[in-house]
């Protein structure tokens, strides 16, 4: 692993550390829009959530295709 990789990873590292709190908050949006009566806006902070969660499956496919 060279510097430049090594600076990435722990960029990457910070990323993850957010996750939790990041898609917690998400979550209590999407309740608070779903109690004003607002599913459309409920419904695309999902897509937000889901569209987030399957690049970070991407990254993580791409590391144990890397580490094999």
């Amino acid at each position: 692993m060279n510097h430049h990789e090594s600076r990435q990873g722990h960029a990457a590292d910070r990323s993850w550390d957010s996750l939790p709190e990041r898609l917690a908050d998400t979550a209590r949006q999407v309740a608070a829009e779903l109690h004003e009566g607002r599913p459309g806006t409920a419904l695309d902070l999902v897509d937000s959530m889901l569209a987030e969660l399957s690049s970070r499956r991407r990254l993580l496919a791409e590391l144990v295709n890397v580490d094999d």
